[in-house]
């Protein structure tokens, strides 16, 4: 995350992390991986089984 330097870490994570940018949405950016991730999920589901 610190390659990108439009990106602000909030508070002092440990484990987990928030951020926010002042150059974009974030919750913008949180709808498109939710929705790439759903993709994935469905494509892993139509592949056949293994074994």
């Amino acid at each position: 995350m610190r390659a990108h330097l439009e990106l602000r870490l909030l508070g002092w994570p440990t484990l987990s992390f928030g951020f926010t940018c002042d150059q974009f949405d974030v919750y913008h950016v949180n709808e498109l991986i939710r929705a790439v991730m759903a993709d994935m999920m469905d494509d892993q589901r139509s592949l056949p089984a293994e074994g």
